[in-house]
């Protein structure tokens, strides 16, 4: 993936691109502070982009959204991780709490 070596990258901005697809490569960006996904037609976020624990301004507007629902991406980008964090983990723990997301 050509992800690898960009662990220090700490913007990445792919507004407007028509991007249909996030690889869930993108969680291997671990200085990541700010993706700016917004303009796109993106459904769905990869549940690794949960380990980008340094993620904290996250642009999401004007996408095709299924994945994850309005009331966790109006939220912000803590909601936002937590709720990928809690899908990325379940099949791990045996349980899924999206609850304790918002």
């Amino acid at each position: 993936p050509y992800v690898y070596g960009l662990g220090y990258l700490e913007g990445l901005s792919a507004r407007g691109n028509r991007l249909a697809h996030l690889a869930p490569e993108i969680g291997l960006l671990r200085g990541l502070r700010r993706l700016d996904l917004e303009g796109n037609v993106v459904r769905r976020l990869p549940l690794e982009l949960c380990l980008c624990t340094a993620l904290q301004d996250l642009g999401l507007a004007l996408n095709a959204w299924e994945e994850p629902p309005p009331e966790v991406r109006e939220g912000g980008c803590e909601v936002v991780l937590r709720y990928l964090r809690a899908q990325y983990l379940a099949p791990k723990t045996g349980t899924l709490d999206v609850h304790r997301c918002r």
